[in-house]
């Protein structure tokens, strides 16, 4: 099919379906599996059976792992209508023991998997701007090309979540098509991990190095064994460092800001060679923010895009940043691109009639924007009528002054932190005897872990920068046309007479949605009960 026209009930396309679903210890794959089951699995009904990737450990079974996610807040209306544990949902529920980064996805069952499976909605990635290349690569990449493999192998219906900003440093609108091609990316992969192992031989060298640093952090009469212990996790530590940094000046080179989006962008095309004609769907989500309604309003579990600024506002550690007021912030409810995920599988065609994948953006710019100063308004005037505390106290909040240079910005945050801070961290080192001391070692400590703080703090700025800076305009007609042949509406009534709410909705032209509304009622609140685990009052 090759329009939304011709689109099946979700309910029927997914009745008696084996769907293969990973990254479901993720944030996204939570509440896209606990979506599966409330919508569409019924111990009395024809419910599909859902196989859920997850990796075990020496300690710890796949099974095990199921089960305890189970516990999560987010099934809570599972709870309510059905006992919801790995027993009793078995009917329509069952972990399957393997690992994106192993070959066969490290399935022992691959070839009786592969015979069960119409349904592969894979939304497994490593969700880390700021990550070493070759791991966001490992996962995102890699694991994706053997997820596509799987697919191919059990010729069953893929679904791919990837990002919105895979379109990179393209400024302007951003149409739902495939990326055209710039870098060959097998060719980027040899390149980074042949990079890696550049980094990994350069630090055996230097392990005198990292050998003194375990001694001066340590301090006199430690044993060997905890000096190398030490001097191997800093080792390791210097490896991801120096990958994270060339990954994204390496990213930037190809067209991209960082090395997550490069990861994705690369993942594409190599789903799409293993592919070939055979069509497959895209999702790419722009900021994925807490759930609009479901599981439950305001649900978010993870420390993602926005939360790191939201904290730093509401702390008062937050007083300037790099952006532009005026630039607008592309943010998208879980469950809204969960809609979307579980949709954009009854889609089989091609708008070309060539086998070309179908892609669907979930964004919000294009139909209700929402500006940074909109943004820094909305949580500030948050944070002033139900503020965070320090030390028993309210914290005070005050403006952000945005800054127009992320470079001016940690320009700045040398000057005034970084070069101070080594240059004490040097006058300690100059002191006689220092290392017999411990006020002096731990003076040292102290003062070398701040440096390293707001090091960090300077990569997160470059980063985070981009999207504060800069301004994409995703195109999304294809998929609000989709969510539109899927939701159902809202006046249908229910048993108690109210209107029954849309089971699969999403952003709609015209339709009002109000992110200061969403922001105040449902993320901020959700973010500090799930995610901060504050104390806060009940009407959170």
């Amino acid at each position: 099919m090759s329009s939304a026209d011709s689109l099946p009930s979700l309910p029927d396309f997914y009745a008696g379906k084996g769907i293969l679903l990973t990254g479901v210890t993720g944030f996204v794959g939570k509440v896209l599996l606990e979506k599966l089951l409330w919508e569409f699995c019924d111990p009395s009904g024809t419910s599909p059976m859902i196989y859920v990737l997850v990796r075990s450990s020496k300690e710890v079974s796949s099974e095990d792992r199921l089960a305890d996610l189970l516990e999560s807040p987010a099934f809570q209306r599972i709870r309510g209508r059905q006992e919801c544990s790995v027993n009793a949902l078995s009917y329509c529920l069952r972990a399957v023991d393997g690992d994106l980064e192993r070959d066969h996805l490290g399935l022992p069952t691959y070839d009786e998997l592969s015979g069960t499976v119409d349904v592969v909605l894979h939304c497994a990635a490593l969700v880390d701007w700021a990550a070493p290349l070759h791991r966001s690569l490992q996962t995102n990449a890699i694991g994706s090309k053997r997820v596509a493999e799987f697919a191919k192998a059990a010729d069953a219906r893929l679904v791919c979540v990837s990002t919105a900003w895979v379109h990179g440093m393209v400024a302007g609108k951003c149409p739902e098509v495939m990326l055209k091609r710039s870098i060959d990316p097998e060719a980027e992969l040899a390149r980074c991990f042949s990079q890696l192992e550049e980094f990994q031989q350069t630090s055996v060298q230097k392990k005198s190095m990292f050998l003194q640093e375990a001694s001066h952090r340590l301090g006199p009469g430690s044993d060997l064994k905890s000096l190398e212990t030490l001097a191997e996790e800093m080792r390791k530590k210097w490896i991801d460092a120096q990958m994270a940094e060339w990954g994204v000046a390496h990213a930037r080179e190809c067209g991209w800001w960082d090395g997550y989006t490069f990861s994705k962008a690369i993942a594409e095309m190599l789903v799409q060679d293993i592919q070939d004609r055979t069509p497959f769907a895209i999702v790419r989500p722009s900021g994925v923010v807490s759930a609009a309604s479901e599981p439950l309003p305001g649900w978010v579990d993870a420390y993602l895009l926005v939360e790191p600024l939201i904290e730093g506002v509401g702390r008062g550690e937050i007083t300037q940043f790099p952006g532009r007021s005026g630039c607008v912030i592309d943010c998208v409810p879980v469950d809204y691109v969960c809609n979307v995920i579980i949709a954009a599988a009854t889609m089989h065609g091609s708008d070309h009639g060539d086998g070309s994948p179908l892609v669907y953006q979930c964004a919000s710019g294009d139909v209700c924007p929402n500006t940074l100063g909109e943004i820094e308004s909305t949580w500030r005037q948050y944070f002033q009528s139900q503020p965070m505390h320090r030390d028993g106290k309210a914290v005070q909040v005050d403006p952000v002054r945005f800054v127009p240079s992320a470079e001016d910005f940690v320009r700045s945050l040398r000057l005034r932190y970084i070069t101070p801070l080594w240059t004490c961290s040097q006058a300690v080192q100059l002191l006689p005897g220092w290392q017999h001391s411990n006020l002096l070692r731990s003076a040292r400590s102290w003062l070398e872990r701040k440096r390293r703080g707001v090091e960090k703090v300077t990569l997160l700025a470059r980063l985070y920068s981009t999207y504060t800076l800069n301004e994409w305009s995703f195109e999304t007609s294809r998929t609000r046309e989709l969510m539109a042949a899927v939701a159902v509406p809202g006046s249908v009534p229910s048993n108690q007479g109210l209107p029954r709410p849309e089971r699969f909705p999403y952003f709609a032209q015209g339709r009002p949605w109000d992110w200061t509304e969403f922001w105040t009622q449902k993320h901020i609140p959700g973010m500090r009960r799930w995610v901060l685990k504050e104390s806060i009052p009940s009407r959170l």
